[in-house]
């Protein structure tokens, strides 16, 4: 994500720069809560 963050960005300008943060704080949210009620693995009963 980092990577991404810094490549697309030097080549798209400052707007894509918000876009990036906002993917990378949504996966860093799924990291350390996890998707709960709403994950298919759960309504299936894999986990």
């Amino acid at each position: 994500m980092y990577v991404a963050f810094i490549t697309v960005g030097i080549h798209q300008g400052f707007g894509i720069y918000n876009y990036i943060l906002a993917l990378a704080a949504i996966a860093t949210m799924l990291v350390f809560c996890g998707s709960g009620i709403l994950s298919l693995d759960r309504r299936f009963g894999i986990s």
